[in-house]
């Protein structure tokens, strides 16, 4: 229920749209006795997404500095809101054969101060004139890579015994995967007379929600709210919350302590929603229920 003491208006607040610019069409207002309905996941490639480079490469002509390829994430078409979990890139060459490769992968990431990450852990199969490198991305490092916000894919050749190979095509896997490319909706009903959520799927699918980065049990909340410990409460703070809701940003143990605003378990929607409602004064004091 909206309160009486909050005026006439409604506001809607956007904190951090993906694209640079937005259209609003309409707004549809509801009233009366809503019974919760079903809500579909929106369907995606299945978290497979292949894009043809056909990039012919010469490696004395790679740059001189780090000898890496990059891409954008997006470009890639990897969407808003899913984490990479794997990358494989294949080449080939018009050459007797490819032979032996060595280099590593590199991507941007949503921590500071470097905002990168780097590995040469990852699978090579290279045989005669073709090859593919694949880079099975850890939990950790899928958790913090920056797929938005022009954020990129890189792909270091330090050396190859062929100097000139072709990159055929990248593939990245993502954690909307289920191993057969299939799309998986999952339709959830709501009952509110028995508190029972019970879900029923087109494809068999297992959801689960993980609050990640938490405080440790000795980390209790110096100022709740204080998102981005400042020492006060404000917008920039729900600002912050929001990115680390959307998985942008991982807080530190000290900053998820003071952005559990809900007295739910863990850190996500919820306290954001309360934060908001704290900062226009619907919600007085914090934490509050959600």
């Amino acid at each position: 229920m909206i309160p009486s003491n909050v005026g006439q208006t409604v506001k809607a607040m956007v904190f951090y749209p993906d694209a640079s610019s937005v259209k609003i069409d309409k707004v549809v207002l509801h009233y009366g006795n809503v019974t919760p309905g079903t809500t579909t996941a929106k369907p995606s490639s299945g978290g497979k997404y292949t894009k043809d480079i056909n990039k012919a490469i010469v490696y004395d002509e790679l740059p001189a500095g780090d000898k890496m390829l990059g891409w954008k994430w997006s470009d890639l078409g990897v969407p808003a809101g899913e984490k990479v979990t794997k990358v494989e890139i294949n080449l080939s060459t018009s050459k007797k054969q490819i032979g032996k490769w060595q280099g590593a992968f590199g991507s941007s990431t949503s921590v500071a101060p470097d905002y990168w990450t780097q590995s040469e852990d990852m699978e090579q199969t290279i045989s005669g004139k073709t090859g593919s490198i694949v880079w099975d991305v850890d939990s950790a490092t899928s958790a913090i890579i920056q797929t938005q916000y022009g954020g990129e894919l890189k792909f270091g050749v330090w050396w190859i015994d062929c100097n000139k190979f072709t990159i055929d095509s990248i593939t990245v896997y993502t954690d909307a995967y289920n191993g057969s490319g299939q799309i998986t909706t999952t339709v959830s009903t709501t009952k509110a007379t028995t508190n029972k959520t019970t879900a029923s799927t087109t494809t068999t699918t297992k959801q689960t929600t993980t609050a990640t980065n938490g405080p440790k049990p000795s980390v209790k909340a110096s100022l709740y709210g204080d998102v981005n410990l400042d020492g006060r409460v404000d917008i920039t703070d729900a600002v912050l919350l929001n990115k680390k809701v959307a998985g942008v940003v991982i807080l530190n143990d000290q900053q998820y302590a003071n952005a559990d605003c809900c007295t739910d378990d863990g850190v996500g929607q919820a306290d954001s929603t309360v934060l908001l409602q704290f900062l226009v004064s619907i919600v007085r004091t914090l934490p509050a229920e959600g």
